[in-house]
């Protein structure tokens, strides 16, 4: 099984030679506060990939195992809301239920309140939306290419989870907007 700590090594190497570029290129020094907010976004990063790509199967084995306990894998759904319904309609307990959909509502929730923090450009709805959209995509669409690497549908690949993505990403984005009018208006009175 491929875990997160593989990925967390080169992730970890990327960022470093990423940041020392960016600090020679700006030759700008910056607060400890834009250092922290920066970490803190790179760890929401490596937690959003840890529970949506990690851990994938890939031994021969262990994919026997799987198909031997749980067949061919998991399904795809490309019909919109069919996944939410049923896991409404479901006997699973509440907390089930509310993993599976508050789960997918706040992935993306902390991306679109940064987002706008960072660039200007994302202080529009529209851009968030688009970049929220082509996350979401992404993340879906890794699945299913690592699902056909391997051979196995590891995990689900479902078009209810990018409407959930999405939606949590946009309340992130009205959350992000209520705050920053509200710190504005603050500050202007004063």
């Amino acid at each position: 099984m491929l875990k997160i700590t593989f990925f967390s090594f080169f992730y970890l190497a990327f960022i470093i030679v990423y940041e020392a570029l960016n600090v020679k290129k700006q030759k700008a020094s910056h607060n400890i506060e834009y250092w922290i907010f920066k970490v803190v976004f790179y760890i929401y990063v490596l937690l959003v990939v840890r529970i949506t790509i990690f851990p994938i199967p890939f031994q021969k084995l262990e994919l026997e195992g799987l198909r031997r306990n749980f067949g061919e894998g998991l399904k795809i759904n490309l019909i919109p809301l069919k996944s939410i319904i049923y896991t409404i309609n479901s006997n699973a307990n509440l907390l089930v239920k509310f993993r599976q959909i508050g789960g997918n509502l706040i992935l993306l929730f902390p991306l679109a309140f940064y987002l706008p923090l960072r660039k200007e450009k994302f202080q529009k709805a529209k851009k968030v939306f688009a970049f929220l959209l082509i996350s979401s995509c992404s993340i879906e669409f890794i699945q299913f290419l690592i699902g056909k690497i391997i051979n196995y549908n590891y995990r689900v690949v479902d078009i209810d989870d990018v409407i959930l993505n999405v939606c949590g990403g946009m309340l992130g984005f009205i959350a992000w907007k209520f705050i920053s009018n509200f710190f504005y208006k603050i500050r202007n009175d004063l």
